[in-house]
């Protein structure tokens, strides 16, 4: 190795060198070299970046270069993980023989990283991205059941206030239905929107609209004269403004490392159903004497408030976002302030943030593929399906529970309940794979949904059933999310994300329907769609870039 080094390795004193670690293809590791300020610069996944020096008195006298421990294992991977057709001299940028040293990468060492690799590198204590977490993802995403599932329990007293005689068991699920429809609507939109304005200010202007829809519900009906189309309007725009507070999903896996987005996802999807159980037992135990509008400021008011007050002055805009749209020096301001509140400023030092306008092969400009085009489109239609699916069966097992016991109350805490193990078990994704546990869970919720057509009606074994498919529905519906923003390059997953939800309201607009069905109609359909989504999941690629 030490021979080979001192023939071969002349990378130029005080130029700097990265190597570019690609996927695996087949067995081997495709790695290459090149200097950061060449078109090939773009780094993606693990690095490792070296400085030419000049070598010591010494070391040239012997004829052996001065290597770190990392370079040797690097470089000796970039050499020899190259195809028996390439040229390795060419691809190391050799040129005349000299011996060189090389040294392993300091704080502020100026390099070229994508989103994901320049996020690794800052996360440092991690206090940041915690933050956001608690401020943004909790208080947003995490509270956007009270929109979506309160109205299960506070349809039930508004059907009883006299003072509303309007508001009647067949007129309220309209109003739900508008609900659904408003979030289909919000889906279609959200995606140009968040193009073109991005996350951030879609997310706390979605907040806005969300408190204002919440004093709305509380006001509206009175001032109306108990206009069930008044309600209607209401819950269409709460719907509008709900898609933001999904979105947040995506804002909060952006700004943390790749490793930690599906944990991530299990633990927002973990306290947002700990959230709905709490609310359904309180519902039906605590809160169960109190006016429906005290519970609609209590559950919808109040988290949005506080995501207004809190995490808006601490959230900053995606990275990948930025780098997505050419904006470089906005992404590397974003990354050295994000650096700065975890403790570890130097890290972001030297960072420039890799466009897609630069091609890794000859420096040509090449945005990225249209989510229309023969490659993305299959993902956006298998996905799509996916999302129909644990919309109509999540939210469609939601207005159900009624007809699965005697007790609405019970029933949905129970299937809330089990969504926080059926969240815990989706981290089974980062062992074996996110393709593999979800076309796995949708397969089995499937069958015990199709159960259902079998089972006697209001049964614990009907019930047994249904909860044993919200469990897997709940595995799925977390990696389907981790998939969106896996499966798709940076510049398209805001779009992407925007049809996914659009296909998920799709299959909600019907769940105030199907909550009026038999249970023995309702599930098997639920979980005829299930099975169709684990074979279209098969169909995804792991990752972006990587065959299905």
């Amino acid at each position: 190795w030490l021979k080979v080094c001192s023939r071969i390795f002349t990378l130029g004193q005080g130029h700097m060198y990265c190597l570019l670690f690609q996927r695996p293809q087949g067995n081997k590791q495709v790695v290459s070299v090149a200097p950061v300020d060449s078109p090939q610069r773009r780094i993606s996944g693990s690095t490792f970046c070296c400085e030419a020096q000049a070598a010591s008195p010494g070391a040239a006298g012997k004829g052996l270069p001065l290597l770190s421990g990392g370079a040797v294992l690097g470089l000796s991977a970039a050499l020899f993980a190259q195809p028996r057709n390439v040229n390795r001299r060419r691809v190391l940028g050799i040129g005349a023989p000299r011996v060189v040293a090389l040294s392993s990468p300091a704080a502020g060492t100026p390099c070229v990283l994508e989103a994901d690799a320049a996020l690794e590198r800052t996360f440092g204590s991690g206090a940041y991205q915690l933050a956001l977490f608690i401020t943004v993802g909790l208080t947003l995403y995490s509270s956007t059941w009270a929109f979506s599932l309160l109205p299960v329990f506070t349809d039930i007293k508004l059907a009883a206030d006299a003072s509303l005689p309007n508001f009647t068991s067949t007129s309220l699920p309209i109003a739900s239905t508008a609900l659904f429809l408003g979030w289909l609507l919000g889906s279609a939109g959200v995606g140009p929107a968040t193009e073109r304005w991005g996350m951030k200010k879609i997310i706390f202007g979605g907040a806005v609209g969300l408190l204002l829809c919440s004093l709305a519900t509380v006001a509206l009906p009175s001032v109306t004269g108990d206009s069930i189309a008044a309600l209607a309007v209401v819950r269409l725009f709460s719907g509008i403004f709900v898609t933001a507070g999904i979105l947040t999903g995506v804002y909060v896996q952006d700004l943390v490392p790749a490793r930690w987005r599906n944990r991530v996802m299990v633990a927002l999807n973990v306290a947002y159903s700990m959230g709905a159980a709490v609310m359904s037992i309180a519902c039906g135990t605590l809160t169960l004497g109190l006016d429906w509008r005290i519970e609609s400021l209590l559950w919808c008011a109040v988290p949005t408030l506080a995501a207004l007050v809190f995490g808006f002055p601490l959230a900053r805009e995606s990275v990948s976002f930025l780098a997505g749209k050419g904006r470089s020096k906005e992404a590397s301001a974003v990354l050295a302030d994000i650096a700065q509140k975890n403790g570890d400023e130097a890290s972001a030092a030297g960072i420039s943030i890799a466009t897609p306008s630069k091609s890794s092969d000859a420096g040509a400009s090449q945005g990225a593929p249209s989510l229309w085009s023969p490659v993305l489109l299959p993902r956006v239609l298998a996905l799509a399906t996916c999302f129909v699916a644990c919309g109509l069966g999540y939210y469609g097992l939601s207005y159900s529970a009624g007809g699965l016991s005697s007790n609405i109350y019970t029933s949905s805490a129970l299937l809330n309940l089990v969504d926080i193990v059926g969240y815990m078990v989706a981290l089974s994704a980062d062992v074996l794979g996110r393709k593999t546990v979800q076309s796995t869970a949708f397969l089995a919720g499937g069958i015990c949904l199709l159960l259902g057509a079998v089972l006697q009606p209001g049964s614990m074994a009907l019930q047994a059933s249904a909860i044993a498919g919200r469990l897997f529905l709940d595995v799925c519906f977390t990696t389907i999310y981790v998939g969106v923003v896996e499966a798709f390059p940076a510049p398209t997953r805001s779009s992407a994300m925007g049809v996914c939800q659009l296909a998920a309201r799709l299959g909600g607009l019907f769940a105030p329907f199907c909550g009026t069905l038999p249970a023995s109609v309702s599930c098997p359909l639920f979980g005829a769609l299930l099975v169709l989504s684990a074979g279209l999941t098969l169909s995804l690629p792991e990752k972006d870039g990587e065959s299905a």
